[in-house]
């Protein structure tokens, strides 16, 4: 998971120790090949919003979802090449 964006927070400068009233985050999740994107959201959600810290309040909202991806095998050519390439 990668944090792409997020506002509510101070900078790193004048960060203390401190409850603020919100946090905002927008993330990426990386899938590993072949892994269903539905699914995958699905059981993100429930790990987020079975037990939120606090009584915090926790909303998901869908950009875009997709499944991993995975190369094709690469033709008896392009591996020769690959393996033969200095």
């Amino acid at each position: 998971m990668t944090e792409t964006g997020a506002y509510g927070l101070p900078i790193p400068e004048l960060a203390g120790n401190a409850i603020h009233p919100y946090h905002v985050f927008a993330v990426s999740l990386r899938l590993p090949p072949v892994t269903n994107g539905t699914k995958a959201l699905i059981n993100l959600k429930w790990m987020l919003l079975r037990n939120p810290p606090y009584n915090a309040t926790i909303e998901i909202i869908e950009s875009t979802v997709a499944n991993g991806w995975n190369s094709p095998a690469l033709s008896e050519f392009f591996e020769d090449l690959v393996n033969t390439a200095t």
